[in-house]
């Protein structure tokens, strides 16, 4: 017997013993055949040394008779795309809840990661610099995430003699194969269904340029210089704000090292608040992640990407007695340009107004393949559009949601958005999630109006010089 079919037995095997039907919510059934078939593909193309040690533990897992979701869970931990896509799934609304409590776990949990051999890798790579600072090591993992680890410690610059407590970011290893290795599987699968789309209702899904857009995003994931990069222009933009913190880096991160000061605080949906406390905590992450990025004044405007729980501290300021909170992980961030913006805001207006020409009109200049949307194509997304806008599950949402509703429903249709336009839709479905378990009744899109009515005062005795300024020339 091959290598191939090997790994299809095994990879059948994978799926059998994970019980994949009875993790799939109700709400996903239209789609149960696909999830199986792609997961199934997935595993059956990874390679055998890989498959073994997953299907060894998924043995114990069943032979103890454990929850489809704990064995799911176990599956997500063993692949780096299949962990950020279970991040991504957790916080979205709707999902079933035994499924939910498992799945927030990747979040932030520690499970497998040897600790002494990733201070022994840490000594290796910053010896160069022990004459110049002071570094103390604390053998314990803070966190564990899809690509990496959490380790505290603490440093000493002998210039000042100032000691400060910090956190390592290191990559896990073989992380680097492993993840290419998946992103390649991903490009297969999305040729193999995109060639199946009729067969799985998938309509005009254009799967190969999503799973592109996927993949770039997973790729940063471990580009830790483009993340120290994004974490000073972080800080140079919540500086101004002191209610929201972004870690300061320390002068000696490496190419696989980020080393940062470390924030105490608590995942913002574990606080132990008043109901005031979490309404008002909600409000403020929902105007730092979605409201500041939309309605920023600059020409490129920066958004975290993955506001899931575990990248959202919170700590309480005994002085105001409310919470601030403290963006950590800047590994998926993206910008949105000015005209993206404002691009957005026609759309929201036309949704607001029902216009679907005005709706076709916006989503055409957000696209990145507006040629494509062409005289045939048309006419069938505007019925597709009326369709979802006249539905009374849509009618439910606010003006916001429907804006992000709309832009992922279109892409069944043949519509594909710039790669940091999706990451900002599945930033707020991802941060949508989040604030409901903190503040239930805290309604986005009046938080939404509320932030630009402040906007507007703020601005207002600069709009009424503005006006009066031909006047004085």
């Amino acid at each position: 017997m091959g290598t191939e079919n090997l790994c299809k037995i095994v990879a059948e095997q994978l799926v059998g013993f994970v019980c994949l039907e009875d993790a799939i919510p109700e709400s996903l059934s239209n789609y149960a055949l696909f999830i199986r078939d792609a997961i199934s593909i997935f595993l059956s193309r990874i390679s055998y040394s890989r498959l073994k040690e997953t299907i060894m533990e998924q043995s114990v897992l069943n032979s103890a008779h454990n929850s489809p979701a704990e064995r799911l869970l176990n599956l997500a931990l063993h692949f780096p795309t299949l962990h950020k896509l279970g991040q991504i799934i957790a916080r979205r609304p709707g999902l079933d809840p035994i499924i939910k409590n498992w799945l927030v776990c990747l979040e932030s949990g520690i499970y497998s990661t040897d600790m002494y051999e990733d201070i022994e890798f840490l000594k290796k790579q910053l010896a160069d610099v022990s004459s110049e600072f002071q570094i103390n090591f604390q053998p314990r993992i803070l966190a564990e995430a899809s690509v990496a680890t959490i380790v505290p410690f603490t440093w000493i610059d002998v210039t000042s003699n100032k000691e400060t407590s910090g956190v390592f970011k290191v990559l896990k290893p073989k992380i680097k194969v492993r993840l290419y290795e998946e992103l390649e599987i991903l490009k297969y699968i999305a040729r193999y269904f995109e060639d199946r789309l009729s067969r799985y209702g998938l309509q005009q899904l254009q799967l190969t340029k999503l799973f592109q857009e996927i993949s770039a995003h997973l790729a940063r994931e471990i580009d830790l210089v483009a993340e120290q990069d994004i974490i000073a222009k972080a800080t140079s933009v919540y500086d101004r704000y002191d209610n929201v913190r972004v870690p300061q880096l320390a002068p000696f991160c490496r190419e696989t090292i980020t080393a940062m000061e470390h924030i105490k605080g608590v995942k913002i949906t574990e606080i132990e608040a008043t109901a005031e406390q979490r309404t008002a905590l909600a409000r403020l992450t929902f105007e730092t992640i979605i409201c500041r990025p939309l309605f920023w004044p600059g020409d490129r405007a920066l958004f975290h990407g993955d506001p899931h729980t575990g990248n959202i501290l919170a700590a309480l300021d005994k002085t105001s007695n409310r919470y601030e909170i403290a963006l950590v992980d800047w590994t998926l961030a993206g910008f949105l340009s000015k005209k993206q913006r404002s691009h957005m805001m026609e759309l929201m207006l036309g949704i607001l107004s029902s216009n679907i020409r005005a709706i076709i009109s916006a989503m055409r200049k957000l696209a990145v393949n507006s040629e494509e949307i062409d005289l045939y194509s048309l006419p069938i997304l505007e019925k597709q559009i009326k369709t979802l806008v006249d539905s009374a599950g849509y009618q439910r949402y606010d003006h916001l949601k429907k804006t992000f509703r709309l832009l992922e429903e279109i892409t069944l249709y043949g519509v594909i958005f710039p790669s940091d336009l999706i990451l900002f839709r599945k930033a707020f479905f991802t941060l949508e999630g989040v604030l409901s378990d903190i503040s239930p009744d805290c309604a986005l899109g009046k938080t939404m109006e509320s932030y630009l009515a402040n906007l507007l005062m703020q601005e207002m005795p600069f709009r009424v010089l503005n006006s009066f300024s031909p006047v004085f020339d």
